[in-house]
Protein backbone atom coordinates (compact mmCIF):
# COMPACT_ATOMS: atom_id res chain seq x y z
CA UNK A 1 0.00 0.00 0.00
CA UNK A 2 2.84 2.77 0.92
CA UNK A 3 0.62 5.04 2.43
CA UNK A 4 1.98 8.32 3.67
CA UNK A 5 1.89 7.69 7.65
CA UNK A 6 1.36 11.67 8.22
CA UNK A 7 -1.20 12.27 5.34
CA UNK A 8 -3.23 8.71 5.66
CA UNK A 9 -5.16 7.41 8.69
CA UNK A 10 -3.67 4.19 8.25
CA UNK A 11 -1.67 2.05 6.53
CA UNK A 12 -4.40 -0.11 4.79
CA UNK A 13 -5.22 0.72 1.43
CA UNK A 14 -7.67 -0.20 -0.79
CA UNK A 15 -7.09 -3.79 -1.90
CA UNK A 16 -8.51 -3.51 -5.15
CA UNK A 17 -7.40 0.19 -6.34
CA UNK A 18 -4.49 0.45 -3.30
CA UNK A 19 -6.16 4.11 -2.65
CA UNK A 20 -5.21 4.89 0.90
CA UNK A 21 -7.76 6.65 3.44
CA UNK A 22 -6.32 10.11 3.87
CA UNK A 23 -6.59 13.12 6.50
CA UNK A 24 -8.52 15.83 5.77
CA UNK A 25 -7.56 17.95 2.45
CA UNK A 26 -5.02 15.32 1.78
CA UNK A 27 -5.33 13.50 -1.66
CA UNK A 28 -3.09 10.87 -3.85
CA UNK A 29 -3.48 7.43 -3.57
CA UNK A 30 -0.54 7.10 -0.76
CA UNK A 31 -2.11 10.25 0.71
CA UNK A 32 0.91 12.23 0.42
CA UNK A 33 0.04 15.73 -0.92
CA UNK A 34 -2.59 18.50 -0.28
CA UNK A 35 -5.77 18.51 -2.08
CA UNK A 36 -5.89 21.48 -4.48
CA UNK A 37 -7.25 24.87 -2.21
CA UNK A 38 -5.13 23.75 0.48
CA UNK A 39 -1.55 23.97 1.98
CA UNK A 40 0.29 22.83 5.54
CA UNK A 41 0.40 19.33 4.60
CA UNK A 42 0.81 17.38 8.30
CA UNK A 43 -0.36 15.01 10.45
CA UNK A 44 -3.29 17.03 11.22
CA UNK A 45 -4.14 17.02 6.97
CA UNK A 46 -3.87 20.23 5.04
CA UNK A 47 -5.54 23.57 5.99
CA UNK A 48 -7.82 25.69 3.44
CA UNK A 49 -6.18 28.45 1.60
CA UNK A 50 -8.95 31.17 2.26
CA UNK A 51 -8.11 33.72 -0.18
CA UNK A 52 -9.53 36.93 -0.35
CA UNK A 53 -11.80 36.57 -2.86
CA UNK A 54 -11.28 40.49 -4.36
CA UNK A 55 -7.76 40.61 -3.53
CA UNK A 56 -6.29 37.27 -4.79
CA UNK A 57 -6.06 36.08 -8.18
CA UNK A 58 -7.47 33.01 -7.49
CA UNK A 59 -8.61 30.71 -4.76
CA UNK A 60 -4.92 28.83 -4.63
CA UNK A 61 -2.41 29.50 -2.21
CA UNK A 62 1.26 28.03 -2.30
CA UNK A 63 0.72 24.38 -0.73
CA UNK A 64 3.72 25.12 1.65
CA UNK A 65 3.56 28.41 2.71
CA UNK A 66 -0.17 28.94 1.98
CA UNK A 67 0.53 32.76 0.42
CA UNK A 68 -2.54 33.61 -1.95
CA UNK A 69 -1.77 35.32 -4.89
CA UNK A 70 -2.43 38.99 -4.22
CA UNK A 71 -3.16 41.96 -6.44
CA UNK A 72 -1.32 45.00 -6.52
CA UNK A 73 -1.12 46.83 -3.01
CA UNK A 74 -2.33 43.77 -1.55
CA UNK A 75 -0.17 41.93 1.31
CA UNK A 76 -0.79 39.22 3.67
CA UNK A 77 -1.33 35.37 3.47
CA UNK A 78 -4.65 35.24 2.33
CA UNK A 79 -4.22 38.95 0.62
CA UNK A 80 -6.22 40.43 3.68
CA UNK A 81 -4.90 43.89 4.00
CA UNK A 82 -2.99 46.63 2.10
CA UNK A 83 0.41 46.67 2.30
CA UNK A 84 1.94 49.58 4.08
CA UNK A 85 1.64 53.12 2.27
CA UNK A 86 -1.53 51.87 0.67
CA UNK A 87 -4.79 52.20 2.49
CA UNK A 88 -8.69 50.94 1.03
CA UNK A 89 -8.84 47.18 1.07
CA UNK A 90 -9.62 45.27 -0.97
CA UNK A 91 -9.22 48.00 -3.96
CA UNK A 92 -5.74 48.99 -2.49
CA UNK A 93 -3.91 52.56 -3.09
CA UNK A 94 -0.92 54.53 -2.23
CA UNK A 95 -1.13 56.95 0.57
CA UNK A 96 -1.40 60.77 -0.89
CA UNK A 97 0.91 62.20 1.68
CA UNK A 98 2.70 64.70 -0.46
CA UNK A 99 5.95 62.87 0.51
CA UNK A 100 5.61 64.27 4.25
CA UNK A 101 5.38 60.67 5.44
CA UNK A 102 4.96 57.10 4.67
CA UNK A 103 2.22 55.65 6.08
CA UNK A 104 -1.63 56.13 6.19
CA UNK A 105 -4.56 54.73 7.73
CA UNK A 106 -5.02 51.77 5.79
CA UNK A 107 -8.92 52.29 6.23
CA UNK A 108 -9.38 56.72 6.08
CA UNK A 109 -6.50 57.20 3.59
CA UNK A 110 -5.13 60.11 5.94
CA UNK A 111 -1.69 60.10 6.44
CA UNK A 112 0.28 59.47 9.36
CA UNK A 113 3.59 60.72 10.86
CA UNK A 114 3.63 63.59 8.93
CA UNK A 115 6.91 64.94 8.94
CA UNK A 116 8.74 68.71 7.91
CA UNK A 117 6.25 70.33 10.14
CA UNK A 118 3.54 69.51 8.03
CA UNK A 119 -0.11 68.39 8.92
CA UNK A 120 -3.65 67.33 7.49
CA UNK A 121 -5.14 64.24 6.10
CA UNK A 122 -2.77 64.45 3.55
CA UNK A 123 0.15 66.20 4.91
CA UNK A 124 -0.74 69.05 2.58
CA UNK A 125 -0.41 72.11 4.82
CA UNK A 126 1.92 73.57 7.53
CA UNK A 127 1.69 72.86 11.32
CA UNK A 128 0.55 75.98 13.42
CA UNK A 129 3.35 78.29 13.94
CA UNK A 130 4.57 77.64 10.17
CA UNK A 131 4.26 78.93 6.98
CA UNK A 132 4.38 77.80 3.08
CA UNK A 133 2.91 75.22 1.17
CA UNK A 134 4.05 71.93 1.72
CA UNK A 135 1.91 70.46 -1.21
CA UNK A 136 4.08 68.07 -3.67
CA UNK A 137 4.97 69.46 -6.39
CA UNK A 138 4.88 72.97 -5.10
CA UNK A 139 8.38 73.62 -4.28
CA UNK A 140 7.97 75.12 -1.35
CA UNK A 141 8.04 73.59 2.32
CA UNK A 142 6.56 74.67 5.74
CA UNK A 143 8.97 77.56 7.25
CA UNK A 144 8.66 79.05 11.15
CA UNK A 145 6.27 81.73 11.40
CA UNK A 146 8.59 84.86 12.61
CA UNK A 147 6.02 86.19 15.55
CA UNK A 148 8.18 87.36 16.52
CA UNK A 149 10.99 84.86 17.12
CA UNK A 150 9.61 81.08 16.10
CA UNK A 151 7.73 78.41 17.19
CA UNK A 152 10.98 76.85 18.81
CA UNK A 153 12.52 80.08 20.10
CA UNK A 154 10.35 80.48 23.79
CA UNK A 155 8.80 84.21 21.84
CA UNK A 156 6.07 83.14 19.46
CA UNK A 157 2.44 84.41 20.08
CA UNK A 158 0.69 83.58 16.99
CA UNK A 159 -1.44 80.58 16.39
CA UNK A 160 0.03 81.14 12.74
CA UNK A 161 0.98 83.34 10.02
CA UNK A 162 0.39 83.07 5.82
CA UNK A 163 2.33 84.66 3.13
CA UNK A 164 0.29 87.45 1.46
CA UNK A 165 0.10 86.15 -1.92
CA UNK A 166 0.13 89.89 -3.46
CA UNK A 167 2.74 91.38 -1.01
CA UNK A 168 4.51 88.23 0.04
CA UNK A 169 4.44 89.04 3.45
CA UNK A 170 4.11 87.14 6.45
CA UNK A 171 0.90 87.74 8.17
CA UNK A 172 0.77 86.70 12.13
CA UNK A 173 -2.25 85.15 13.55
CA UNK A 174 -1.42 87.04 16.74
CA UNK A 175 -2.94 84.78 20.07
CA UNK A 176 -5.22 86.36 21.81
CA UNK A 177 -3.43 89.59 24.03
CA UNK A 178 -0.81 90.44 21.40
CA UNK A 179 -1.52 92.66 18.31
CA UNK A 180 1.40 94.34 15.73
CA UNK A 181 2.98 92.74 12.57
CA UNK A 182 5.07 90.27 14.77
CA UNK A 183 2.92 89.87 17.59
CA UNK A 184 5.38 92.40 19.39
CA UNK A 185 3.17 94.38 21.05
CA UNK A 186 0.73 93.94 24.30
CA UNK A 187 -3.26 94.49 23.11
CA UNK A 188 -5.50 96.60 24.91
CA UNK A 189 -6.78 95.27 28.38
CA UNK A 190 -3.45 93.57 28.77
CA UNK A 191 0.19 94.23 29.92
CA UNK A 192 3.82 93.53 30.01
CA UNK A 193 6.88 93.25 27.70
CA UNK A 194 6.58 90.42 25.27
CA UNK A 195 9.94 91.75 23.74
CA UNK A 196 12.08 90.63 26.65
CA UNK A 197 12.92 86.83 26.96
CA UNK A 198 10.30 84.97 28.02
CA UNK A 199 8.47 88.01 28.28
CA UNK A 200 4.77 87.80 27.80
CA UNK A 201 1.31 89.69 28.21
CA UNK A 202 -0.92 89.27 30.81
CA UNK A 203 -4.82 90.38 31.61
CA UNK A 204 -4.70 93.28 32.96
CA UNK A 205 -5.70 93.21 36.68
CA UNK A 206 -8.67 95.39 36.75
CA UNK A 207 -11.76 93.19 37.90
CA UNK A 208 -13.38 93.01 35.19
CA UNK A 209 -14.33 97.10 35.63
CA UNK A 210 -12.87 98.57 32.28
CA UNK A 211 -12.83 98.34 28.86
CA UNK A 212 -10.76 95.62 27.34
CA UNK A 213 -10.84 97.43 23.85
CA UNK A 214 -9.73 100.82 25.09
CA UNK A 215 -5.91 100.62 24.80
CA UNK A 216 -5.48 103.77 27.31
CA UNK A 217 -7.69 101.32 30.06
CA UNK A 218 -4.67 100.20 31.85
CA UNK A 219 -0.64 100.88 31.84
CA UNK A 220 0.91 98.55 29.10
CA UNK A 221 3.95 98.26 31.26
CA UNK A 222 3.02 97.85 34.85
CA UNK A 223 -0.91 96.74 34.95
CA UNK A 224 -1.90 99.96 36.32
CA UNK A 225 -5.65 100.72 35.79
CA UNK A 226 -6.39 103.78 34.42
CA UNK A 227 -9.77 104.20 33.41
CA UNK A 228 -11.94 102.65 36.02
CA UNK A 229 -15.67 101.95 34.64
CA UNK A 230 -18.86 101.18 36.94
CA UNK A 231 -18.26 103.96 39.56
CA UNK A 232 -15.34 102.47 40.53
CA UNK A 233 -11.30 103.08 41.69
CA UNK A 234 -8.18 101.91 42.97
CA UNK A 235 -5.01 100.54 40.96
CA UNK A 236 -7.38 97.28 40.40
CA UNK A 237 -10.89 99.28 40.02
CA UNK A 238 -11.25 97.37 43.69
CA UNK A 239 -13.68 99.91 45.15
CA UNK A 240 -16.46 102.35 44.64
CA UNK A 241 -15.43 105.52 44.10
CA UNK A 242 -16.40 108.74 46.61
CA UNK A 243 -20.26 109.05 46.43
CA UNK A 244 -20.63 105.42 45.74
CA UNK A 245 -21.49 102.49 47.69
CA UNK A 246 -21.52 98.03 46.96
CA UNK A 247 -19.66 95.74 45.48
CA UNK A 248 -16.75 96.71 42.94
CA UNK A 249 -15.83 93.24 41.87
CA UNK A 250 -19.50 92.59 41.00
CA UNK A 251 -19.96 95.93 39.04
CA UNK A 252 -22.32 96.50 41.69
CA UNK A 253 -21.56 100.03 42.65
CA UNK A 254 -24.52 102.31 43.46
CA UNK A 255 -24.76 106.07 43.76
CA UNK A 256 -25.29 106.86 47.73
CA UNK A 257 -28.43 108.70 48.92
CA UNK A 258 -28.06 110.71 51.56
CA UNK A 259 -30.86 113.69 52.73
CA UNK A 260 -29.14 116.60 52.84
CA UNK A 261 -30.55 118.01 55.94
CA UNK A 262 -29.43 115.52 57.61
CA UNK A 263 -26.11 114.51 56.76
CA UNK A 264 -22.67 116.16 58.20
CA UNK A 265 -21.88 118.78 55.80
CA UNK A 266 -18.15 117.99 55.40
CA UNK A 267 -19.73 114.89 53.50
CA UNK A 268 -21.77 116.63 50.98
CA UNK A 269 -20.27 118.61 48.11
CA UNK A 270 -23.82 119.27 47.42
CA UNK A 271 -27.22 118.39 47.81
CA UNK A 272 -26.95 115.73 45.14
CA UNK A 273 -23.49 114.51 45.83
CA UNK A 274 -22.74 112.91 49.04
CA UNK A 275 -20.31 110.15 50.71
CA UNK A 276 -21.58 107.16 52.17
CA UNK A 277 -19.97 104.19 53.97
CA UNK A 278 -18.44 102.31 50.57
CA UNK A 279 -19.97 98.93 51.22
CA UNK A 280 -23.03 99.45 53.50
CA UNK A 281 -24.53 102.83 52.44
CA UNK A 282 -24.22 103.94 55.48
CA UNK A 283 -24.57 107.97 55.08
CA UNK A 284 -22.58 110.11 58.16
CA UNK A 285 -25.62 111.43 60.02
CA UNK A 286 -25.97 114.88 62.09
CA UNK A 287 -26.80 114.64 65.76
CA UNK A 288 -30.50 112.57 66.83
CA UNK A 289 -30.14 112.03 62.80
CA UNK A 290 -31.37 108.51 61.81
CA UNK A 291 -31.46 105.82 59.02
CA UNK A 292 -29.01 104.52 56.06
CA UNK A 293 -30.15 107.65 54.19
CA UNK A 294 -29.63 110.20 57.50
CA UNK A 295 -33.56 110.77 56.35
CA UNK A 296 -35.60 110.88 59.69
CA UNK A 297 -35.08 111.66 63.34
CA UNK A 298 -34.57 109.71 66.07
CA UNK A 299 -37.29 109.01 68.65
CA UNK A 300 -38.32 111.63 70.65
CA UNK A 301 -36.74 114.38 68.39
CA UNK A 302 -37.93 116.46 65.34
CA UNK A 303 -37.09 119.98 63.09
CA UNK A 304 -35.11 117.69 60.23
CA UNK A 305 -35.12 120.85 57.99
CA UNK A 306 -33.27 122.89 60.75
CA UNK A 307 -30.06 121.38 58.68
CA UNK A 308 -27.99 121.01 62.30
CA UNK A 309 -29.66 117.56 63.70
CA UNK A 310 -32.95 116.86 65.24
CA UNK A 311 -33.62 118.75 68.39
CA UNK A 312 -35.38 117.10 71.71
CA UNK A 313 -39.27 117.23 71.45
CA UNK A 314 -39.13 118.44 75.08
CA UNK A 315 -42.55 117.42 75.75
CA UNK A 316 -43.95 118.40 79.41
CA UNK A 317 -44.64 115.09 80.63
CA UNK A 318 -47.20 115.62 83.43
CA UNK A 319 -49.26 117.76 80.62
CA UNK A 320 -48.49 115.57 77.73
CA UNK A 321 -49.48 111.71 76.52
CA UNK A 322 -45.30 111.06 76.42
CA UNK A 323 -41.79 112.06 75.38
CA UNK A 324 -42.42 111.45 71.37
CA UNK A 325 -43.70 114.75 69.09
CA UNK A 326 -44.62 115.39 65.45
CA UNK A 327 -41.05 114.93 63.35
CA UNK A 328 -41.88 117.88 61.17
CA UNK A 329 -43.79 120.42 63.38
CA UNK A 330 -42.64 119.39 66.59
CA UNK A 331 -46.10 119.19 68.17
CA UNK A 332 -46.55 116.81 71.64
CA UNK A 333 -49.69 114.88 72.28
CA UNK A 334 -50.88 117.14 75.02
CA UNK A 335 -53.62 116.01 77.37
CA UNK A 336 -56.96 117.58 77.43
CA UNK A 337 -56.72 121.04 78.80
CA UNK A 338 -53.28 122.04 77.25
CA UNK A 339 -51.43 122.95 73.91
CA UNK A 340 -48.84 124.49 72.70
CA UNK A 341 -45.85 122.86 70.76
CA UNK A 342 -44.57 121.17 74.45
CA UNK A 343 -47.83 121.05 76.08
CA UNK A 344 -47.01 123.84 79.18
CA UNK A 345 -49.56 126.22 77.08
CA UNK A 346 -53.59 126.18 77.68
CA UNK A 347 -55.51 124.66 74.79
CA UNK A 348 -56.39 126.09 71.55
CA UNK A 349 -59.06 128.87 72.53
CA UNK A 350 -57.85 129.41 76.16
CA UNK A 351 -55.69 131.80 77.94
CA UNK A 352 -53.95 132.15 81.03
CA UNK A 353 -51.02 130.48 83.08
CA UNK A 354 -51.15 126.39 82.56
CA UNK A 355 -49.37 126.06 86.08
CA UNK A 356 -52.10 127.86 87.23
CA UNK A 357 -55.25 127.62 85.51
CA UNK A 358 -56.45 128.17 81.86
CA UNK A 359 -59.87 130.57 80.93
CA UNK A 360 -61.82 130.24 77.36
CA UNK A 361 -61.34 133.05 75.50
CA UNK A 362 -65.27 134.38 75.39
CA UNK A 363 -64.68 136.58 72.60
CA UNK A 364 -67.82 137.63 70.58
CA UNK A 365 -67.58 135.51 67.29
CA UNK A 366 -69.45 138.11 65.88
CA UNK A 367 -66.36 141.06 65.97
CA UNK A 368 -63.49 138.69 65.93
CA UNK A 369 -60.65 137.95 62.92
CA UNK A 370 -59.85 134.46 64.84
CA UNK A 371 -61.36 132.84 67.86
CA UNK A 372 -57.95 132.04 69.54
CA UNK A 373 -57.43 135.28 72.14
CA UNK A 374 -54.29 136.51 73.46
CA UNK A 375 -53.01 133.53 75.63
CA UNK A 376 -51.46 135.89 77.71
CA UNK A 377 -53.98 138.41 78.50
CA UNK A 378 -57.24 137.26 77.03
CA UNK A 379 -57.58 140.15 74.77
CA UNK A 380 -59.65 139.28 71.56
CA UNK A 381 -58.53 139.74 68.60
CA UNK A 382 -61.05 141.86 66.53
CA UNK A 383 -62.55 143.38 62.94
CA UNK A 384 -61.73 146.11 61.63
CA UNK A 385 -64.36 148.86 63.36
CA UNK A 386 -64.83 146.56 66.29
CA UNK A 387 -63.00 147.23 70.01
CA UNK A 388 -63.48 145.68 73.34
CA UNK A 389 -61.69 143.01 75.45
CA UNK A 390 -64.55 140.58 73.90
CA UNK A 391 -64.97 142.56 70.55
CA UNK A 392 -68.55 143.34 71.13
CA UNK A 393 -68.87 147.20 70.98
CA UNK A 394 -67.56 149.64 67.70
CA UNK A 395 -64.77 151.54 67.77
CA UNK A 396 -63.97 155.22 67.64
CA UNK A 397 -64.53 156.12 64.49
CA UNK A 398 -67.42 153.96 63.11
CA UNK A 399 -70.94 154.60 64.04
CA UNK A 400 -74.19 152.24 64.33
CA UNK A 401 -75.19 149.13 66.92
CA UNK A 402 -72.47 146.40 67.29
CA UNK A 403 -72.16 144.03 65.07
CA UNK A 404 -73.40 146.77 62.60
CA UNK A 405 -70.63 149.50 62.86
CA UNK A 406 -69.76 151.36 59.79
CA UNK A 407 -67.52 153.85 59.35
CA UNK A 408 -68.16 157.33 60.02
CA UNK A 409 -68.33 160.40 57.36
CA UNK A 410 -64.99 161.78 56.37
CA UNK A 411 -65.87 165.27 58.35
CA UNK A 412 -65.89 163.23 61.63
CA UNK A 413 -61.83 162.43 60.95
CA UNK A 414 -61.50 166.08 60.43
CA UNK A 415 -63.45 166.95 63.37
CA UNK A 416 -61.26 164.45 65.24
CA UNK A 417 -58.11 165.90 64.06
CA UNK A 418 -58.92 169.57 65.49
CA UNK A 419 -59.75 168.18 68.84
CA UNK A 420 -56.92 165.93 69.20
CA UNK A 421 -54.40 169.40 68.74
CA UNK A 422 -56.83 171.84 71.22
CA UNK A 423 -55.99 168.49 73.66
CA UNK A 424 -52.28 168.57 73.18
CA UNK A 425 -52.11 172.49 73.26
CA UNK A 426 -54.27 172.28 76.58
CA UNK A 427 -51.98 169.63 77.86
CA UNK A 428 -48.98 171.57 77.03
CA UNK A 429 -50.56 174.95 78.72
CA UNK A 430 -51.21 172.54 81.78
CA UNK A 431 -47.63 171.49 81.94
CA UNK A 432 -46.10 174.97 81.70
CA UNK A 433 -48.37 176.48 84.48
CA UNK A 434 -47.10 173.21 86.94
CA UNK A 435 -43.29 173.99 85.81
CA UNK A 436 -44.10 177.71 86.82
CA UNK A 437 -45.55 175.83 90.45
CA UNK A 438 -42.87 174.35 90.68
CA UNK A 439 -40.51 177.02 90.21
CA UNK A 440 -41.74 178.08 93.88
CA UNK A 441 -44.09 181.55 92.75
CA UNK A 442 -45.23 182.50 96.28
CA UNK A 443 -47.22 185.50 97.44
CA UNK A 444 -50.64 186.38 95.14
CA UNK A 445 -48.89 184.70 92.81
CA UNK A 446 -49.67 181.22 94.44
CA UNK A 447 -53.35 181.40 94.28
CA UNK A 448 -53.24 183.10 90.54
CA UNK A 449 -51.25 179.87 89.14
CA UNK A 450 -53.63 178.04 91.09
CA UNK A 451 -56.58 179.48 89.61
CA UNK A 452 -54.85 179.20 86.38
CA UNK A 453 -54.10 175.38 86.84
CA UNK A 454 -58.07 175.06 87.66
CA UNK A 455 -59.41 176.68 84.77
CA UNK A 456 -56.84 174.67 82.54
CA UNK A 457 -58.04 171.47 84.33
CA UNK A 458 -61.40 172.82 83.21
CA UNK A 459 -60.50 173.43 79.90
CA UNK A 460 -59.08 169.72 79.69
CA UNK A 461 -62.03 167.87 81.06
CA UNK A 462 -64.44 169.98 78.55
CA UNK A 463 -62.26 168.79 75.47
CA UNK A 464 -61.91 164.67 77.29
CA UNK A 465 -65.72 165.16 76.92
CA UNK A 466 -65.96 166.13 73.53
CA UNK A 467 -67.74 164.13 71.07
CA UNK A 468 -65.35 162.94 69.20
CA UNK A 469 -64.44 160.17 72.85
CA UNK A 470 -67.04 158.05 71.55
CA UNK A 471 -69.06 157.22 67.83
CA UNK A 472 -72.08 160.01 66.84
CA UNK A 473 -75.52 158.79 65.55
CA UNK A 474 -75.13 161.65 63.26
CA UNK A 475 -73.82 164.75 61.73
CA UNK A 476 -76.37 167.34 63.95
CA UNK A 477 -74.84 165.65 67.44
CA UNK A 478 -71.52 166.77 65.97
CA UNK A 479 -72.37 170.62 65.32
CA UNK A 480 -74.34 171.03 68.82
CA UNK A 481 -71.51 169.40 70.83
CA UNK A 482 -68.77 171.50 68.43
CA UNK A 483 -70.68 174.60 69.38
CA UNK A 484 -70.97 174.17 72.77
CA UNK A 485 -67.38 172.88 73.18
CA UNK A 486 -66.17 176.31 71.28
CA UNK A 487 -68.55 178.23 73.73
CA UNK A 488 -66.61 177.35 76.94
CA UNK A 489 -63.36 176.78 75.70
CA UNK A 490 -63.35 180.63 74.22
CA UNK A 491 -64.54 181.55 78.05
CA UNK A 492 -62.27 179.70 79.85
CA UNK A 493 -59.39 180.86 77.64
CA UNK A 494 -60.36 184.45 78.33
CA UNK A 495 -60.39 184.07 82.29
CA UNK A 496 -56.76 181.71 81.54
CA UNK A 497 -55.60 185.38 79.93
CA UNK A 498 -56.59 187.38 82.49
CA UNK A 499 -55.21 185.73 85.15
CA UNK A 500 -51.98 185.36 83.06
CA UNK A 501 -52.32 189.18 82.45
CA UNK A 502 -52.26 189.63 86.24
CA UNK A 503 -48.91 187.35 86.64
CA UNK A 504 -47.11 188.93 84.28
CA UNK A 505 -47.25 192.58 85.46
CA UNK A 506 -46.92 191.54 88.87
CA UNK A 507 -44.10 188.87 88.61
CA UNK A 508 -40.47 189.83 87.07
CA UNK A 509 -38.93 186.44 88.59
CA UNK A 510 -41.24 184.02 86.47
CA UNK A 511 -41.79 186.99 83.22
CA UNK A 512 -40.06 184.68 80.43
CA UNK A 513 -42.18 181.70 82.16
CA UNK A 514 -45.40 183.73 81.30
CA UNK A 515 -44.41 185.09 78.51
CA UNK A 516 -43.96 181.59 77.02
CA UNK A 517 -47.82 180.15 79.22
CA UNK A 518 -49.06 183.28 77.41
CA UNK A 519 -48.36 182.45 74.03
CA UNK A 520 -49.53 179.07 74.43
CA UNK A 521 -52.35 180.76 75.57
CA UNK A 522 -53.05 182.80 72.16
CA UNK A 523 -52.11 179.88 70.64
CA UNK A 524 -55.00 178.07 72.12
CA UNK A 525 -57.26 180.80 71.41
CA UNK A 526 -56.42 181.07 67.77
CA UNK A 527 -57.08 177.10 67.65
CA UNK A 528 -60.47 178.25 69.31
CA UNK A 529 -61.26 180.50 66.88
CA UNK A 530 -60.06 178.76 64.20
CA UNK A 531 -62.91 176.26 65.13
CA UNK A 532 -65.75 178.90 65.76
CA UNK A 533 -64.87 179.72 62.50
CA UNK A 534 -65.12 176.31 60.84
CA UNK A 535 -68.26 175.83 63.07
CA UNK A 536 -70.01 179.14 62.02
CA UNK A 537 -69.53 178.27 58.18
CA UNK A 538 -71.05 175.03 59.21
CA UNK A 539 -74.13 176.52 60.25
CA UNK A 540 -74.57 179.06 57.21
CA UNK A 541 -74.09 176.10 54.80
CA UNK A 542 -77.82 174.16 54.49
CA UNK A 543 -77.22 171.25 56.61
CA UNK A 544 -80.39 169.45 55.09
CA UNK A 545 -79.30 169.54 51.64
CA UNK A 546 -75.93 169.55 50.14
CA UNK A 547 -73.96 169.68 53.93
CA UNK A 548 -71.76 166.64 53.56
CA UNK A 549 -70.97 168.34 50.00
CA UNK A 550 -70.17 172.11 51.17
CA UNK A 551 -67.71 170.20 54.16
CA UNK A 552 -65.81 168.48 51.74
CA UNK A 553 -65.25 171.41 50.04
CA UNK A 554 -64.68 173.17 53.37
CA UNK A 555 -61.90 169.86 54.57
CA UNK A 556 -60.70 168.65 51.38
Amino acid sequence: CQCDPQGSLSSVCDPNGGHCQCRPNVVGRRCDKCAPGTFGFGPTGCKPCECHVQASANAFCHPETGQCHCFHGVYGRQCDRCLPGYWGFPSCQPCQCNGHADECDPYSGQCLHCRDHTSGPNCERCLAGYYGDPVLGSGDHCRPCPCPDGPESGRQFASGCYQDRITLQVVCICERGYKGSRCDECASGFFGNPEEFRGTCQPCQCNNNIDSSDPEACDKRTGLCLKCLFHTQGQHCQECKPGYYGWALQQDCRKCVCNYLGTVRQRCSSAEDCECERETGQCQCLPNVVGQNCDHCAPNTWQLSSGTGCEPCACNLEHSFGPSCNEFTGQCQCMPGFGGRTCTECQEYFWGDPTVGCQACECDSRGIQTLQCNRSSGQCICKEGVEGARCDKCTRGYAGTFPDCAPCHQCFALWDIIVSELANKTQRFLERAKVLKIAGVSGPYQETLHSVQEKLNEIQSIIAQNPATEPLQNIGDLLEEAEKLKTDVAKKITEVEAKLSAVANDSSAVEAELRALEADAKSLHNAVKELAEQLEFIKISDVRGLYFENLEEFWP
